[in-house]
């Protein structure tokens, strides 16, 4: 099962430069999930596809089924919750 992690951010937004460690921690240890970082910004279609209307937000995806959306800054533990179900 291939799961990854798309976050939309913008470099305005302040609770996405505190949301963007925490990410690039969780994509060091978990190897097998992908990470995408998408600025809204610059990828607006994707972001309207994926219905992003908050940033930062984190849709995980399992074999490209959206398992969940995360809006607004999320702690290690409630994104690794969701991975760990799906790994």
């Amino acid at each position: 099962m291939g799961v990854e992690v798309l976050t939309f951010h913008a470099e305005w937004c302040g609770p996405c430069t505190q949301q963007e460690p925490v990410v690039a921690e969780l994509e060091g240890e978990y190897e097998e999930v992908a990470f995408t970082s998408l600025d809204v910004e610059d990828h607006v279609e994707t972001a309207k596809a994926y219905d992003v209307n908050t940033v930062p937000t984190l849709v995980i995806l399992a074999d490209d089924e959206v398992e969940a959306t995360l809006t607004g800054y999320q702690p290690r533990a409630q994104i690794e919750d969701h991975l760990r179900q799906l790994l």
